[in-house]
């Protein structure tokens, strides 16, 4: 007999390069359901951004990371040392699905893959793979 599926807020799909999220994040404790449904392995981090952000400064965070430089201090972007990470949800193949806990506090928060590509090894979030979620008091 299966087990029945722990109750979930959120759930949350990897594919490559991207995410869905389809519920709302909100603040507090929840759990969260994470499928891949992608070719490739993928893992889900969660970080809470010090500040609001965009996904194309998001964007801009990770090709400055890629070239080994950090922002500049009127860029108006925030340093990567100040995101705070929030829930992981390891490395799962394709078709199967991870439930994690996590304590959410309000802000701006960022989904991130950092899997390398298969072939490449260039990290999918550098492909386009992460989404800003904004989470509401």
């Amino acid at each position: 007999m299966a087990a029945a599926e722990p109750a979930a807020a959120v759930t949350i799909t990897m594919f490559e390069y991207g995410f869905t999220v389809d519920g709302t994040l909100a603040a507090g404790p929840q759990v969260i359901k994470v499928t891949n449904v992608g070719a490739q392995p993928h893992f889900t981090l969660l970080d809470r951004s010090p500040a609001s952000i965009t996904k194309e400064q998001v964007g801009q965070l990770l090709e400055l990371d890629m070239s080994g430089a950090t922002p500049a201090p009127d860029s108006g972007l925030p340093s990567p040392d100040e995101f705070v990470p929030v829930a992981y949800a390891g490395t799962i193949s394709m078709g199967v699905t991870e439930w994690v806990t996590a304590d959410i506090q309000p802000g701006t928060h960022v989904l991130l893959c950092f899997i390398p590509e298969i072939g490449t090894g260039i990290p999918h979030a550098i492909q386009g793979m992460y989404e800003v979620v904004t989470v509401g008091g």
